[in-house]
């Protein structure tokens, strides 16, 4: 149809690319890193600005969304990137009807589970930074009344940062 996401040359379209095949068509790509997420977009459907790689591009106006009509406790977000010391990993939420009011925050085998501030944010720091390749966010809770989405608008992890990039068609119709 369309309307979704842009999504990378390797993923399965499921119906969503319409155009041909992959060379017609314009596609994703992500550096930096990756992000993979449990859930994005509606209950109705893929959402183009739902994508999981929008928490953590260090725009606070995007946001990874997911978990309308009360489906967001339980949904997760992987951020993949290249191995660093993490003294630090900061969770922003979008406010709403609904938002999220609590997080498990995963790194380099530790986690903690935290309350979502006044702020929006919910803030780990380990005892010591640790080595780290990958941050996972979980949703334990959410406050707030109404069927929209809820999302996370930052995940900060010093020294990473996810950019989408439109890879353009490498054929052209004659």
């Amino acid at each position: 149809n369309g309307t979704g996401p842009l999504l990378p040359a390797a993923a399965d379209p499921g119906g969503t690319r319409a155009l041909g095949p992959v060379g017609d068509q314009t596609t994703l790509t992500v550096t930096g890193g990756s992000a993979t997420a449990t859930e994005s977009g509606s209950a109705f459907g893929p959402v183009a600005a739902a994508s999981p790689e929008n928490a953590a591009d260090g725009d606070p106006r995007t946001a990874w969304q997911f978990g309308d009509f009360g489906r967001a406790v339980g949904q997760s977000l992987t951020l993949r990137f290249a191995a660093r010391a993490v003294p630090r990993v900061s969770v922003a939420v979008r406010p709403g009807a609904v938002a999220i009011s609590r997080v498990r925050i995963e790194v380099g085998g530790q986690h903690a589970d935290l309350a979502v501030g006044p702020s929006g944010m919910a803030t780990y720091r380990p005892a010591a930074p640790v080595r780290a390749d990958s941050v996972r966010v979980t949703v334990l809770a959410t406050s707030g009344e109404g069927f929209s989405r809820v999302g996370i608008d930052e995940v900060t992890v010093p020294g990473v940062r996810l950019t989408r990039v439109a890879t353009l068609p490498s054929t052209m119709y004659s």
